[in-house]
């Protein structure tokens, strides 16, 4: 496991000096700027040229050879893959690309769109990568590469509609889309971008998906009565009858910690965190509408996980943000300000930790390279 600890401790030192420079990222100058490049080409290389190292690893493998001979048509291959990720697999193989080279490059884009969409919005980057290392980028880019590769191609294509180019934003979506069907999540940005809801209204819809948690409500048995037949429907019913997707989460200590950062998040004024009022909505809005998406499909753990994750994860550029307003920004000693950074810290490498450690999967994270 020291390749992993190695990581983590690169990224804290990075954040460290952020701190300790007390403003918030900027590309300051040509070392620092190295410095943000010289980590992500630390991803690249501890993702990228991993051998098989995780638990998703040995599955694409098998399947790689099988997405590239056959056609998208063929029942067992429409049923196992998306067809964006279908493509790109057929295209690997037809350039006989060996599938330690499509992993590379599918980590490279994955890699890359993040990294450009947190420098885009996050006061502190390197303590956004903290957030990112602990969570996002251990389940999905170093492992689950469809989710993890949409995600990135969706964050790009919110940049896109924050820049009004919307034919671009439309495009990435569709791509994002195709590639894992999570992602149709993102059709949403535009309202997110807009919308302003109180702060009342947000937590009396917070406190009624704790009430269908607890009463353990199943929305999708009654959605079921509504839907046609055909592709989705299918998904569910799958998903309700098989045990290891239809299992109840219930309460636990991620979803009590990011109620409490939407808490924190949601008595800030916009103006303060130098960011537009449009931004500050679709991060707000976002993040609460995977905290409903978690207490309403409670009951249903791959619908529940699966369906927040994309926004979920905004909570690496909302965290810094927090931070930086309610620590960076008062008038606090230097001491007091590493001293938070320090619990900060923890907090990261505790979520870190438990993720590279759960039992059922230590022995898929035992890391080399695949030379």
């Amino acid at each position: 496991m020291m390749p992993y600890y190695l990581l983590f401790l690169i990224i804290y030192l990075s954040s460290y000096y952020d701190i300790c420079k007390g403003d918030s990222f900027q590309i300051r100058n040509s070392l620092y700027y190295l410095g943000f490049l010289t980590t992500l080409f630390f991803f690249i290389i501890f993702t990228g040229l991993k051998g098989n190292v995780g638990t998703d690893y040995e599955g694409y493998f098998n399947l790689y050879s099988i997405w590239g001979v056959k056609n998208y048509s063929d029942r067992f291959v429409s049923v196992q893959i998306e067809p964006g990720f279908w493509l790109i697999s057929h295209i690997g193989n037809l350039l006989k690309m060996p599938f330690p080279l499509f992993w590379f490059c599918i980590a490279c884009i994955t890699l890359v769109t993040k990294f450009i969409f947190f420098r885009k919005f996050s006061p502190y980057i390197f303590l956004s990568l903290l957030i990112y290392l602990s969570g996002l980028y251990i389940e999905r880019d170093f492992d689950g590469i469809r989710q993890g590769l949409s995600i990135g191609l969706a964050y790009i294509s919110i940049l896109f509609y924050l820049d009004k180019k919307k034919i671009k934003y439309i495009i990435f979506l569709l791509l994002a889309i195709s590639i894992h069907y999570s992602s149709l999540v993102f059709l949403t940005i535009p309202l997110l971008y807009r919308i302003q809801i109180k702060k009342g209204i947000a937590y009396i819809i917070i406190s009624i998906g704790i009430i269908f948690m607890t009463l353990k409500v199943n929305i999708f048995s009654f959605a079921l009565t509504f839907l046609p037949k055909g592709y989705i429907e299918s998904r569910i019913n799958t998903y309700m009858t098989n045990s290891t997707y239809a299992g109840s989460i219930g309460l636990n200590i991620g979803i009590i910690v990011r109620i409490a950062i939407f808490i924190l998040f949601c008595n800030i004024d916009c103006k303060k965190l130098s960011i537009t009022q449009d931004v500050y909505n679709f991060l707000r809005n976002g993040f609460l509408f995977s905290i409903l998406c978690f207490l309403f499909f409670n009951n249903m753990e791959i619908i529940a996980h699966r369906l927040s994750y994309g926004y979920r994860e905004l909570q690496i550029i909302i965290i810094p943000l927090c931070f930086k307003y309610y620590v960076m920004d008062r008038n606090f000693s230097n001491d007091l300000k590493v001293l938070a950074f320090q619990f900060y810290n923890f907090y990261a490498f505790i979520l870190f930790y438990r993720m590279i450690n759960t039992p059922h999967l230590k022995e898929y994270y035992e890391y080399h390279f695949i030379f």
